[in-house]
Parts: C-alpha cells; sequence; structure tokens
C-alpha cells in the first residue's frame, strides 16, 4: 500500500500563482476605468469638434446600417483578433508589458470617449443605443482583452526573468499562454457574433 505525498511546493506555487494574476488584474482594471473617465472627460476640452465628432458618428452608423451582417461581423472580428495578435506578441516578448499597458489605455480612452459623446450629444437616444447594441458585445471583447493584456504582461516577466537568468525556463508557461489566448480568441470572436447581431436587429430603433 503505498500513499502519495502532498507536494506543498506545488499548492504554494499554484496559490502565488493565481495571487498574482488576480492582483494584476485588479491593476488592469484600474487603468482601463481610468483612462475610460479621462476619455469620456476630454469631450469637455474637444467640444469645438464635436459636430465632426457627429458627422464621424453618423457616416459610422449608416455605414453598418448598409452593410450585410457578415460584414459588420467580420469588421468587428478584425479589430478585436488585430488588438489580440498585439497583445500576443507582446507577451511572447521580454519587453512587452509597455505596449501592453498602452493598449490598456487606448482601449479604455476610447470606449470612454465614445460612450461620453453618446451620452452628451444624443441624450436618450444615445443611451439607449449604447445600452442595446454597443454595451453587450463590448463588454464581451474588452473583458477579453484586459484579461489577454494581464497574461501577456505577466508573460513577458517570466521571459524577462528568464532571460535575465532569475527564473528557470519552463515550457508549460508557453503552453498554458496559448491555450489562455486561444480561449481569449474565442471569447473575442463570440463577441463580434453579438455585436453584429444586435448592431442589425435593432438599427431600426435609431435614427441620429
Amino acid at each position: 500500500m503505498t500513499i502519495k505525498a502532498i507536494n506543498f511546493k506545488k499548492i504554494n506555487s499554484l496559490r502565488n500563482e493565481s495571487d498574482r494574476e488576480v492582483k494584476g488584474m485588479i491593476i488592469t482594471l484600474a487603468l482601463f476605468a481610468a483612462a475610460m473617465i479621462i476619455g469620456s472627460g476630454t469631450l469637455k476640452n474637444t467640444s469645438d469638434y464635436i459636430g465632426d465628432y457627429s458627422d464621424i458618428f453618423n457616416s459610422y452608423i449608416i455605414m453598418r446600417s448598409d452593410e450585410k451582417i457578415y460584414t459588420v461581423f467580420f469588421n468587428s472580428v478584425s479589430v478585436n483578433l488585430f488588438f489580440i495578435l498585439l497583445i500576443n506578441f507582446a507577451g511572447l516578448s521580454c519587453v512587452g508589458i509597455p505596449l501592453t499597458v498602452f493598449i490598456i489605455l487606448i482601449k479604455g480612452l476610447g470606449f470612454g470617449f465614445f460612450s461620453g459623446f453618446l451620452f452628451s450629444e444624443f441624450s436618450m437616444s444615445g443611451i439607449g443605443y449604447y445600452l442595446i447594441t454597443v454595451l453587450p458585445g463590448a463588454v464581451i471583447s474588452n473583458t477579453a482583452i484586459l484579461l489577454a493584456c494581464n497574461n501577456s504582461a505577466f508573460m513577458s516577466a517570466d521571459i524577462l526573468a528568464v532571460t535575465l537568468s532569475k527564473k528557470q525556463p519552463d515550457e508549460n508557461i508557453v503552453k498554458n499562454y496559448l491555450k489562455k489566448s486561444t480561449l481569449i480568441t474565442a471569447i473575442c470572436i463570440i463577441a463580434s457574433i453579438i455585436d453584429s447581431v444586435l448592431a442589425k436587429a435593432f438599427e431600426f430603433m435609431f435614427v441620429f
């Protein structure tokens, strides 16, 4: 009869890894939220250009209305996968952390500015359009991208640690990273499907 001993080192390693990811995700969300607040606040300083923004937004709405659902999906998924590709590239580099932080800030600024513009310029119509057609897909895609950024930052840090001989190389780290990236990519595709379906299903409700 044999009794398997519990490897407490592995348990502690898993706990430390989990704690690291949770803390990293908190920082990631804080950066994204701060960028959103700044993005929505920039409308006050760019009020002279609000007419130009309205023209761009109207062109965007007309384009999405005229396109077929598969074209809307393709455009949406292309943007999401572009960010995922950049994030994965950053994660496999030992100096990728600045790029992931930059992507978090860009996504937050853009999302905050867009939502603030809809609220301030179109009142209830803008709020309705945002809640029904923009928010559901955006929540899923932005969550996936933030998770990807979090994983990428730690992967980049691990590669840097190996490069500086402060950590032993482990092939499982890369395998787990690629598995997570595959799952996140699938989530982004689902988000694009939701975005395209909602955009075409409820486009008749909004006239700007």
